[in-house]
């Protein structure tokens, strides 16, 4: 735990290089998947701030892939009931979302967002298939209702708003 908390330490002091040595020691003594996903995120940052998107997004992926099993393998949660890791996988999509649209892919951005957003829901009503998760069922729907959509995420880095109207061919991100 003590290098889980100087990486963040440095994190916070501003001192990426630092803190991504700081947690490459950590991965070593991550005993559990929540501290891997714990030292997996800070890492993950760090990249972010040294303009390593790649690299961040990597990280990012592997915390939603592990925390993502976890939650399909838990029954209590395919029943529906709350559990702190739904709001923290909504999260990590968020920020994924957040790294594409630094990258310049609105698109998908747009999906990644989609992807993680209302987790709990999504388990709930798993078996329609008639929720528009993809941007190009999602513009259908919006042009047939001459509807529009925004969405806000919040993150550690600025507000991510997403946006699409009943024409737009592709959605707008904006931090």
């Amino acid at each position: 735990m003590g290098f889980v908390n100087s990486a963040t330490e440095s994190l916070l002091k501003r001192r990426f290089e630092e803190s991504l040595s700081l947690a490459e020691r950590a991965l070593e003594y991550a005993s559990s998947p929540q501290l891997r996903r714990s030292v997996l995120r800070v890492r993950a940052i760090a990249f972010y701030e040294l303009g390593r998107l790649t690299e961040a997004e990597a990280d990012i992926d592997e915390c939603i892939s592990q925390l993502t099993s976890e939650l399909a393998a838990d029954q209590s949660v395919g029943a529906g009931a709350f559990d702190s890791r739904i709001p923290e996988e909504e999260n990590l999509y968020l920020m994924k979302a957040l790294l594409r649209t630094r990258a310049g892919r609105n698109a998908e951005s747009w999906a990644v967002a989609e992807q993680g957003r209302s987790g709990l829901l999504k388990r709930e009503i798993a078996g329609s298939k008639d929720f528009p998760a993809d941007f190009d069922s999602f513009r259908q729907w919006l042009n047939a209702r001459r509807a529009a959509m925004l969405a806000f995420g919040p993150t550690r880095w600025g507000t991510l708003a997403l946006t699409a109207g009943p024409d737009d061919t592709e959605p707008q991100s904006q931090i």
